[in-house]
């Protein structure tokens, strides 16, 4: 009985970890993509050149693809995490 309590308080534990991350990633992915966008439209946000705002451009869109391609990890993550719970 212990055992299956430990085991489904792990579970619960791996999953709340999981889910948090995939809200942590989705705010960061919609402040990245707010600035990207307000960057790409020629804004200069607080950037003292256009060379700076660009550069800075660029590292978003890279910083964008990583935080996209973790969401989809924790998401695939999360959903074998419930796979594994209905049987």
């Amino acid at each position: 009985m212990a055992n299956t309590l430990q085991t489904a308080n792990q579970k619960g534990l791996d999953y709340y970890a999981l889910d948090s991350q995939l809200d942590k990633d989705k705010r960061l992915i919609e402040t990245y993509q707010e600035e990207f966008d307000k960057l790409e439209s020629g804004a200069m946000l607080n950037f003292a050149n256009e060379k700076e705002a660009r550069a800075r451009l660029l590292s978003l869109a890279d910083e964008l693809r990583k935080a996209k391609r973790r969401m989809n990890t924790t998401q695939r993550q999360l959903e074998a995490l419930n796979q594994s719970n209905s049987y």
